[in-house]
């Protein structure tokens, strides 16, 4: 891995340090540089480099030149992407030969936030047809406890109550077989690690809640659960499901796509009540404000994003 001189003269493992605690960006870079020049480059590797940009994100101009780095240390996906990002529409539905959705290979000239991406180069978003994988991340531990399954904005609201324990997810299996599926899934490697909830808004209990307008009468798509699985978090993998909805609703020909995130304004938000997104993720995303809404979460107003994909 990669080693620099500890204050003692030691080696210093870039495994162990908290970059939060070091002094500059030189000290930072005598850390990354032997992961620049490393030809056996591996995906631990680039979570170090991760790492800095999400805790120390006035640094990552300064390793933009680290973008060949993180394109090797997944030598594949370069590939795969190159493919997906130039697939046409129906290509990346669920039939599509891999899977995946809106990747793409990177270039040298990277903004903050795309070079925060290449954080989740190893991340691909595939259509929700696993229902076991579904379950890894929405299902409850127990198959008899009423959890969400994030159901409650995909079904009517009677049907929602009235569905108990098993049924609920047996209901999720058949919408994992359903064409959409109900929803995109996160992977690193062959893990799951992420999933974002997003369906035709028609099909949604979005189509007659009273407290999130309709700004038109476009056949919208809507995104309104975004989840990643304890001990992934802080790797960007939110904005690449966000991305991955998006990228799945166009290959379906959606004219639109609405998420309805808080504006927490940079507060802290519950954990548990942080599924809907921020206004901040979807802006980054691309989404602009269209509306506000009657809709509150953990004291937040809820806001109408909208991402234009005619």
């Amino acid at each position: 891995m990669c080693h620099g001189a500890a204050p003692d003269g030691t080696a210093r493992d870039a495994t162990n340090v908290d970059f939060t605690e070091l002094a500059d960006v030189s000290e930072i870079r005598e850390l990354l540089e032997p992961l620049a020049t490393r030809r056996a480059a591996t995906r631990a590797n680039a979570r170090i480099l991760c790492l800095v940009l999400d805790k120390v994100p006035s640094v990552s101009g300064h390793i933009t030149e680290h973008v060949e780095l993180l394109k090797a240390v997944a030598p594949g996906d370069a590939d795969q992407g190159g493919r997906a990002g130039s697939a046409p529409r129906h290509e990346l539905r669920r039939d599509h030969p891999d899977g995946a959705l809106g990747a793409r290979p990177v270039s040298g000239a990277e903004s903050e936030s795309e070079t925060r991406g290449l954080c989740a180069m190893a991340i691909e978003v595939r259509p929700a047809t696993q229902f076991g994988d579904v379950k890894a991340v929405v299902g409850p531990k127990r198959p008899d406890a009423n959890v969400c399954w994030c159901l409650s904005y995909r079904i009517p609201s009677k049907q929602n109550l009235e569905l108990r324990g098993p049924e609920r997810g047996e209901l999720v299996r058949q919408l994992t077989g359903q064409d959409p599926p109900p929803g995109v899934l996160a992977y690193d490697g062959g893990e799951v690690v992420g999933w974002a909830a997003v369906h035709p808004r028609a099909d949604t209990s979005f189509a007659r809640n009273r407290k999130i307008p309709h700004v038109d009468d476009l056949d919208v798509w809507s995104v309104w659960c975004i989840r990643v699985r304890p001990g992934h978090r802080g790797r960007g993998i939110s904005h690449q499901l966000l991305k991955g909805a998006v990228d799945f609703a166009r290959s379906y020909g959606a004219p639109a796509i609405e998420g309805y995130p808080v504006d927490n304004q940079g507060h802290h938000v519950d954990l548990t009540m942080a599924y809907v997104g921020t206004r901040k993720l979807f802006e980054e995303a691309g989404f602009i404000m269209v509306s506000g809404t009657d809709s509150v979460l953990n004291g937040f107003p809820r806001v109408l994003m909208r991402l234009d994909l005619q």
